[in-house]
């Protein structure tokens, strides 16, 4: 498994724009783009390259099994050693394929650091919708461990309502 940074190295981007609007037409075409962008803060690849490309506040990871993209996850909410992550699992490594690279990802998350050895994360932190059992089953599986449910913390486009999240973290010490 490889997990490759979205980033840009002496002003060329780790993945073109085509391959990053791709990603986004697959979870389109699998079913998971409005369960990830519940909220409809993405509906389209134009908006899902500009979150990542123009927003330094998210952090994108292209997670790659046999060379394929098996899944994506990006942080944001970066500060004082703390992140939140965010999770699209592609149809090819749903089940347990997706639970190790749940798990693998959280470690390399955990376990990136700076120039000068120091870790970037001691907590990671999700923020979950209640409704969404499967994906609040697989963080739990991945080692993440639920702190509790916030009433109305999270916007349900397409019900046009707030809806309760469940909170969860995992420390490099899990």
């Amino acid at each position: 498994m490889t997990i490759i940074p979205y980033t840009e190295l002496d002003g060329i981007r780790t993945f073109s724009d085509t391959v990053i609007k791709d990603l986004y037409r697959r979870m389109v075409e699998e079913g998971t783009a409005k369960r990830v962008f519940f909220d409809g803060s993405v509906s389209n690849e134009e908006a899902f390259l500009n979150m990542f490309k123009h927003n330094p506040e998210n952090h994108l990871f292209v997670i790659k099994t046999d060379g394929e993209p098996a899944a994506i996850a990006w942080l944001n909410g970066v500060r004082n050693y703390t992140a939140t992550a965010h999770f699209c699992l592609f149809k090819r490594v749903w089940g347990k394929k997706g639970i190790e690279v749940g798990k693998r990802a959280i470690q390399f998350f955990l376990n990136m650091k700076d120039w000068d050895g120091r870790y970037y994360h001691d907590v990671i932190t999700g923020l979950t919708p209640s409704c969404n059992r499967l994906a609040v089953r697989w963080i739990q599986k991945i080692g993440m461990k639920i702190l509790g449910e916030i009433p109305n913390v999270i916007w349900d486009a397409e019900n046009q309502e707030s809806v309760p999240g469940v909170i969860s973290y995992i420390t490099r010490e899990a």
